[in-house]
């Protein structure tokens, strides 16, 4: 085998020939790969990345091809290699493409990586139901390029504790984007604004410049401001100023104009920045990807100027002309946004700052008087008792309940998923904290390709779980080893714990004094020195103090329980967590489904890192199909997509049947479908579907199986 860089341990994204035939592209640090297949041996040779148009990790050779397939059903973007710009004629997902003698850069759009592949030569593409054959009319090399979307800070901005300071220093995190044009909408064009730390004094690295947008916002001086518009001031890379003591509204302002911030903070912060990310949405299809997204088909009319007039003008006059659009033109295509953050605003937490804005959330201070603790509902204690096969709970009188760690019940929230950094743990959705983030960051890159499970049971009754055993690892492209144990030790438990993998699915029994073993307990929060597991699963009852000490000692993110939980819930829970993360769903997007398993569903939390992932998904997004049944004999269909380390807000969501047109991330393809043409979406990859409150998968559904 070939591998390209030579000494693999030392790159981010390698090139490799596992078979002849085959060229494999990775990206070391998120565990993904995708693989193209040759109609014969092939030889790869280093090549440089200034042969591609687009920035690129690394590119290599690929000589004497006459043919390649890409195996997944994918929307495959055409570029002219000497200006970058996409070739409308050829730029469809649905229909084969000869392309005339030339020089191309073929984009291909479902990958985990951005790969770029330069063909210069006459092609004929050419569609089937779960590849792309591509077909040179001359045998000649091509070249493979590859940009990993793993970002990283850089430098560290030190500031001391004053609002002042902090406020300079959050103005320096447009530094971190690459272009200042609608194209920073792209999620690659994004970079991570630089690390915070509280210090002496005042001191920036020489390689963060901030650039000069012209643009200042104006906000009360108060650490809770800073909070909540940081994620609006690294976007619109403006400068962060104290409002003078005669304003009582903060306010965007430019050298010509005033942009109010009206009511609540946060969220006006919000509106401002979703109503610029989308019509820099809009107005990017004027650039290099002129891709005819629905978003621009349903508001170009009402617009109060064109897009072509726009696109070339510097950030502050393009913000300008973005306020001249009234609200209610955006109203029908303003997405559900992605995320909400409840956060604590004090100096010692500046550090989260960066973090809160490179995920472009919408950051709340709910505080103490918004918190509710909340006990187990005598409801939900009833339920338990009448569930046969008892609880996850180790050997001990339901009525005698374990000691709970402090739980909260946050604020409603509008966004398609919600993550708290607040002490406690919220019931019904996600826990997360600076050392989360900053893991995130810093993974290092995985000793092998292969992706590795230990599913560990240590409990008679609880085998019915057994099965997800055989839902790891059913999947093309990929390398799967998973692995069972049954009634583990203690000392069997800590040294599986202590190995460098990827997923602990635990199936047993665990309460205050730790993991029940077969000889005793296993307490992670005394026991363990260092955690090599990455993530996991506790499903188990009360299981979130193990699954904090995990993450303390080492792993990356995990999914634990709030409360006791019933085998039969636990069971269903475990089942679909399981066939999510072999998806490639993200486990905070895996949790936000699987609670719709049982009725109890609100008991399961997410902790840690929320964007880690067990692999890549099949296709560019995890994403679900919602189905509603209409009375005419169709389907309304809607595909919902969630973030993933490699594609975020700004990705464009491209259909992968004769259905729906282009969105925006996180606006949803919408259509309406006959039974034949739901059915061939279904044969397409294996995906979730909720229907009518229930989950079902493709692969196991028919259309007519909804209507019942």
């Amino acid at each position: 085998m070939t591998t390209i860089p030579p000494n693999p341990e030392e790159a981010l994204v390698t090139i490799s020939t596992p078979q002849s035939d085959t060229v494999r592209v990775r990206d070391r640090v998120e565990s993904s790969r995708f693989e193209f297949y040759f109609d014969d041996d092939v030889e790869i040779e280093p090549a440089s990345t200034e042969e591609l148009y687009f920035p690129l990790d690394i590119a290599t050779y690929v000589r004497d091809v006459q043919e390649f397939i890409i195996p997944v059903y994918s929307a495959i973007i055409i570029h002219d290699h000497s200006t970058g710009k996409i070739l409308e004629e050829n730029v469809s997902d649905i229909e084969d493409t000869t392309l005339p003698e030339g020089d191309y850069e073929i984009e291909v759009a479902s990958t985990p990586m951005k790969v770029y592949i330069r063909v210069s030569s006459a092609a004929q593409i050419t569609r089937s139901a779960n590849n792309v054959t591509v077909s040179l009319a001359t045998p000649g090399d091509i070249i493979i390029g590859v940009r990993s979307h793993h970002e990283r800070p850089a430098g560290t901005i030190t500031t001391p504790r004053n609002i002042d300071s902090v406020m300079a220093a959050v103005s320096h995190f447009g530094s971190a984007l690459k272009t200042l044009s609608p194209e920073r909408s792209w999620p690659t064009l994004r970079g991570y604004p630089p690390h915070l730390e509280l210090g002496k004094e005042f001191e920036i690295p020489e390689q963060v410049t901030k650039p000069d947008t012209g643009l200042e916002l104006y906000i009360p001086r108060t650490i809770d401001a800073v909070f909540k518009t940081a994620p609006l001031t690294y976007y619109l890379a403006a400068n962060l100023k104290p409002m003078p003591e005669s304003c009582t509204q903060p306010y965007l302002s430019s050298s010509s104009t005033k942009i109010p911030l009206v009511g609540n903070l946060s969220n006006a912060a919000l509106r401002l920045l979703q109503k610029n990310f989308l019509l820099d949405c809009i107005v990017r299809t004027e650039g290099l990807y002129s891709i005819d997204i629905e978003e621009r088909q349903l508001v170009e009319g009402k617009l109060p100027w064109n897009p072509d007039t726009v696109y070339d003008l510097p950030l502050q006059e393009r913000v300008v002309k973005y306020d001249e659009v009234p609200d209610q033109v955006l109203e029908e295509i303003m997405p559900t946004w992605p995320l909400t953050i409840d956060a604590e605003a004090d100096f010692n937490s500046v550090a989260m700052l960066p973090h809160l804005a490179e995920e472009l959330a919408r950051v709340r201070i709910p505080g103490a008087m918004n918190q509710e603790v909340e006990s187990t509902p005598t409801f939900v204690d009833d339920f338990v008792r009448a569930d046969g096969g008892g609880t996850r709970a180790a050997e001990r009188a339901l009525n005698t309940p374990s000691p709970k760690p402090q739980i909260t019940s946050p604020p409603e929230w509008d966004t398609q998923m919600h993550v708290s950094l607040l002490d406690g743990y919220p019931i019904g959705t996600n826990k997360t904290s600076l050392r989360a983030y900053d893991r995130h960051i810093d993974l290092d890159t995985p000793e092998n390709n292969t992706i590795t499970v230990h599913v560990v049971c240590n409990d008679d009754e609880m085998r019915e779980e057994e099965v997800v055993t055989d839902l790891y690892g059913v999947r093309d492209l990929l390398e799967f080893e998973v692995n069972f144990h049954y009634k583990l030790s203690r000392s069997e438990l800590r040294l599986l714990l202590e190995r460098r993998f990827d997923l602990v699915h635990y199936i047993g029994h665990i309460d205050e004094e730790g993991i029940l073993c077969a000889d005793g307990y296993l307490d992670v929060r005394t026991d363990i020195d260092e955690v090599g597991v990455d993530a996991f699963i506790l499903n188990a009852c009360t299981s979130v103090e193990q699954g904090e000490a995990l993450l303390e000692y080492g792993a990356v993110g995990g999914i634990a329980t709030l409360f006791d939980v019933p085998n039969s819930s636990a069971t269903r829970v475990g089942r679909s967590l399981s066939r999510l993360l072999n998806r490639g769903f993200p486990i905070r997007a895996a949790l936000n489904i699987a609670r719709e398993s049982s009725v109890l569903g609100r008991r399961w939390v997410s902790l840690g890192d929320g964007r880690v992932s067990l692999t890549q998904p099949e296709g560019a997004f995890a994403s679900i199909i919602n189905i509603d049944p209409r009375e005419d004999g169709n389907f309304n269909f809607e595909l919902e997509c969630f973030e993933s380390r490699s594609h975020r807000i700004g990705s464009v969501v491209v259909p992968t049947a004769n259905w729906g047109t282009y969105r925006v991330m996180p606006n949803r393809p919408q259509s309406v479908l006959s039974a034949e043409e739901l059915e061939e979406v279904f044969s397409l990859e294996v995906s979730p579907v909720r229907c009518n409150g229930e989950l079902y998968w493709t692969d196991e559904t028919r259309p007519e199986d909804l209507r019942e």
